[in-house]
């Protein structure tokens, strides 16, 4: 079973036989949206890992420095924001060629399926993995594991997610 949440660690520093040590600047194209897993998963059934992307950290430099910087979409307004140091700003991610670069470094995804709305008319997305606190244990993912069998796909014409009264912010399987 592949995560809810996924984090891509690229490779950017490479050591050769003699210890000396460089940077790999190979620009990279990566997803924002809708990256399907599903040739990476071993068996076809279950849940259709589609993963979406919420941050992207970047290392600008060489190996005896450089600066970090990163890139997160805001959960609540939807929106993308630069972050440098003490520096935050809304971008567009399309002037700031997110998906592709030779910078970026750490790739954050969470996984999303697609919903029907209340109304049954309209399909969005929702994370599968919901922010956890201490308030709400039944959140924590370590917990939510031995439910994974009880997933099942939304692309499943037999069933419906919908959020259920009884247990809020939780999705809950309709047939």
């Amino acid at each position: 079973t592949l995560p809810p949440i996924l984090i891509v660690h690229l490779k950017r520093f490479k050591f050769g036989a003699s210890g000396q040590r460089s940077k790999i600047d190979r620009t990279v194209q990566y997803p924002l949206h809708d990256w399907n897993l599903s040739n990476a998963k071993k068996s076809g059934g279950g849940v259709y890992p589609l993963y979406d992307l919420y941050a992207v950290s970047h290392h600008r430099g060489n190996v005896g420095f450089g600066h970090y910087t990163a890139h997160a979409k805001n959960r609540f307004d939807g929106e993308w924001y630069h972050f440098n140091d003490s520096t935050c700003q809304r971008i567009n991610p399309g002037t700031e060629r997110l998906g592709s670069g030779a910078s970026a470094y750490c790739l954050f995804y969470n996984r999303v399926e697609r919903v029907r709305s209340v109304n049954g008319a309209v399909e969005e997305k929702k994370t599968v993995i919901r922010r956890q606190s201490i308030s709400r244990p039944e959140l924590w993912p370590h917990l939510q594991r031995a439910k994974a069998a009880e997933w099942k796909s939304v692309r499943d014409d037999n069933f419906v997610f919908e959020e259920g009264e009884d247990t809020p912010g939780l999705a809950r399987i309709t047939e």
